[in-house]
């Protein structure tokens, strides 16, 4: 099982290896029992969110070092949606893109889903930064009722099932 101390070293050691890069995002899903939400945090290397985004959007560049703005948050949330999405209980949900902010040479995207009830099953489609490489690998961290699961899944492979029961 991979932890969070697992996925901080891989993505640490990527600042540190050029001959052998590593191509890794983590999304981390948390349930909120008390707004009834869904807390997603989804962290990328700037570089390779910058080039995803970038080349997803032909009309406008952003800079993810820059400030955010609505225009760059508008983009960020198209690339997201795109390549991030999530279905409870077998029904597909839309999140909404609290913000995003830079830490380091990653790239936090905070999103959120409103009005959760009773989950009991998570189906993650997750194809993040696989126009980047076919190297990439996504961590995803998933905590219902309490419980955490931990899966990845690396380029061609897009989709994670978690039973919360």
């Amino acid at each position: 099982m991979i932890t969070a101390t697992h996925t901080l070293v891989l993505l640490y050691l990527k600042m540190f290896l050029t001959l052998h890069p590593l191509y890794v995002s983590n999304t981390q899903i948390t349930e909120n029992t008390t707004t009834k939400s869904l807390e997603i945090v989804c962290k990328m290397f700037v570089d390779d969110a910058e080039s995803a985004i970038n080349a997803s959007n032909k009309t406008k560049k952003i800079d993810l070092y820059a400030t955010p703005t609505t225009t760059s948050n508008t983009i960020v949330l198209a690339y997201l949606a795109q390549h991030l999405q999530l279905s409870i209980n077998n029904a597909k949900v839309t999140y909404n893109l609290v913000g995003y902010e830079h830490k380091k040479g990653t790239v936090w995207c905070y999103m959120e889903v409103a009005n959760t009830t009773k989950i009991n099953s998570v189906l993650v489609t997750n194809n993040l930064l696989y126009d980047v490489s076919t190297k990439q690998i996504n961590i995803v961290e998933l905590t219902i009722n309490g419980k955490q699961q931990t899966s990845k899944i690396a380029y061609p492979e897009s989709v994670l099932r978690f039973n919360c029961q």
